[in-house]
């Protein structure tokens, strides 16, 4: 039976998200990885983890027309939403 993450990592790599320019993507991969299976709340990561498969694949159906600085700026600021609701902290 696989143990249920520490919200302190996760919020560890939120923060990271946010401090970071290089990794952004493979970090948000990450917290897709580490709470799709156990936050339900979440589930914004599946959509930004499918949107990362769909730049990869140079498909267009999720992701609007976004370039991939504007992507990475979405994924900034879902990470700095979800620190300020402090819901890792609880």
């Amino acid at each position: 039976m696989k143990s249920v993450p520490k919200p302190t990592y996760i919020y560890h790599l939120l923060r990271q998200i946010v401090g970071e320019d290089k990794n952004v993507a493979h970090i948000a991969y990450e917290v897709y990885e580490v709470v799709h299976e156990h936050f339900n709340e979440l589930n914004v990561w599946y959509d930004i983890s499918e949107m990362i498969d769909e730049f990869q694949c140079g498909e267009n159906r999720l992701r609007q027309n976004l370039t991939w600085e504007q992507f990475l700026s979405m994924i900034k600021l879902e990470a700095e939403k979800q620190l300020e609701s402090e819901f890792f902290l609880q």
